[in-house]
């Protein structure tokens, strides 16, 4: 059923022209009329109920989100992520995890991050134990790349398990990489999982109306069993290794065709995603030279076959391969290999381009050579705001692992706009809220890097299109459509509509705004 009036007056920002004053009016799902200009107090007014704010309000279309990690959300009860701002030491940690644990049920702990202990770096496994846990718990690292386990976690690894020896350190616990991925989610799937509506209820909440979502092959088809989403366009990015390994008894062309099926399946495939090297806080993300304080240059994790292979099936599959590159070592080699590939098919970059044969997910540490094979190869990037926010500002834990001078070159977002390079902003679930990540956008620390935010709000707007692969949806509010658009009050709370069928969190319930 349509909503069946919506009548707004305040700034509005239709995704095209700057914010400006003006009223706007939804009949029967479809926004009706917009009118510029003109004044008076701002107000929102569903149906019969009328809220008159005080305070400015904006309108805006709904967020695009790029990169989103569902399985956290819908696990109901093997979950917990580590309140923001927490302090502890590792007796504290331990008492606080007592108090959660369910008699021998694993739990994982996300979202930690070494300033929230005294000590300074995370607990291991074997800090845990000493400390009387011994049930099966995994601490995961906020960027989901490292995790200390106990034991008994441990155990559920099996020797069937595909990883590479070096991500699992029994001694003290610590698990990296595909052991982690794989930890976690036999860990996550064990229980019962919400319903994808949930998710979506979630998402919603916070104005997004789109998303794509990275999992793991196992966790996609555990989504598989759901009812699909309502309200929503989710879309799925399986991990390549995991599709190669599931799919080892079949020829290419088999598995073209099944990727081919699930692109028009309940729960759309849109790609392949592969993991290149690591992330900057666990000194994992691959450089070209040593970290500043520690004696690596991180983790290269690109196999030339995997990564040529992951594109011949983007490319017959019309899928886009999303190759996670942090590092200036990894964007390096990633660009590298892509224009082997382009060469080895006879395809110039423009031809790449509308093909959607690659995407580049975080590209975080970009110097100025690399910005010029970017604009040359035309590959798109999709960046995350919230991470300027969370760790670039001076002496935060990206200038402690860089040193000031690369620090220059990390996400250099008004560069990568002024060279017209296609940029795409997302969360990677850290935390989902776009308002949070445009705010690191226009407050962006490095000097001439910062965007205005309506500028930041285009990239957090656009996304692909599926199935045109190579053609992309850009949101915005206009006359005709349905009605799809989010209201926001200072503080950030919100009203949400959504194809001009529900309103969230709900007439009555607005009235907070």
């Amino acid at each position: 059923m349509s909503i069946a009036s919506v009548f707004f007056r305040g700034f509005i920002y239709d995704g095209i022209r700057p914010p400006a004053a003006g009223e706007l009016e939804v009949v029967r799902g479809r926004v009706n009329s917009i009118r510029w200009g003109g004044g008076g107090r701002h107000m929102l007014k569903i149906g019969e109920v009328e809220i008159r704010s005080l305070t400015p309000l904006l309108l805006m279309p709904t967020f695009y989100d790029n990169h989103v990690h569902p399985l956290v959300h819908l696990s109901s009860r093997q979950y917990i992520a580590a309140p923001p701002g927490s302090r502890w030491n590792f007796r504290e940690f331990a008492h606080w995890i007592r108090r959660r644990l369910k008699m021998g049920a694993p739990l994982v702990i996300g979202s930690l991050e070494e300033n929230m202990f005294v000590e300074g770096r995370l607990p291991t496994g074997e800090d845990m134990e000493m400390l009387g846990i011994t049930e099966p718990l995994l601490l995961v690292r906020v960027c989901g790349h490292r995790g200390y386990a106990t034991e008994k976690a441990l155990e559920l690894l099996s020797e069937e398990d595909t990883f590479e020896p070096w991500q699992v350190d029994r001694a003290e616990g610590r698990v990296e990489e595909d052991a982690l991925t794989l930890l976690r989610e036999r860990i996550l799937l064990q229980g019962s999982l919400k319903g994808m509506n949930e998710y979506s209820e979630h998402l919603l909440s916070l104005g997004i109306s789109h998303a794509i979502a990275m999992v793991s092959f196992e966790e996609y088809e555990r989504f598989r069993e759901l009812p699909p989403p309502e309200n929503i366009r989710l879309y799925f990015v399986p991990l390549l290794k995991d599709f190669l390994t599931r799919t080892s008894g079949m020829n290419r062309e088999e598995r073209i065709l099944h990727l081919k099926r699930l692109r028009h399946s309940s729960l759309p495939v849109v790609g392949l995603k592969y993991i290149g090297d690591g992330s900057i806080g666990a000194r994992t993300a691959h450089l070209r030279e040593m970290y500043d304080d520690t004696a690596t240059r991180g983790l290269d994790l690109i196999v030339e076959e995997e990564f040529m292979e992951g594109l011949e099936l983007a490319l017959r599959s019309s899928l886009t391969l999303f190759v996670h590159a942090i590092g200036d070592g990894a964007i390096e080699k990633t660009l590298r290999l892509y224009r082997e590939f382009l060469d080895k098919k006879g395809m110039d970059p423009e031809e790449g381009r509308r093909e959607g044969l690659l995407r580049i997910e975080h590209a975080e540490l970009l110097p100025e050579d690399l910005l010029e094979v970017l604009g040359e190869l035309q590959v798109p990037l999709c960046m995350q705001p919230n991470f300027i926010r969370r760790w670039q500002n001076p002496g935060g834990i990206y200038e402690e692992a860089l040193g000031p001078q690369r620090l220059r070159h990390l996400n250099p977002i008004r560069s990568l706009v002024e060279r017209g390079i296609a940029l795409f902003f997302s969360s990677d679930s850290m935390p989902e809220d776009p308002l949070f990540g445009i705010k690191g956008a226009a407050l962006h620390p490095t000097p001439g890097q910062s965007l205005p935010p309506s500028t930041a709000l285009t990239f957090y707007q656009r996304g692909p299109l599926p199935p045109l692969r190579g053609s992309y949806l850009r949101l915005s509010v206009m006359e005709g459509n349905p009605a799809s658009f989010t209201v926001v009050a200072p503080g950030g709370k919100r009203v949400v509509t959504v194809r001009g069928q529900r309103v969230y969190p709900g007439a009555e319930e607005a009235k907070v705004l």
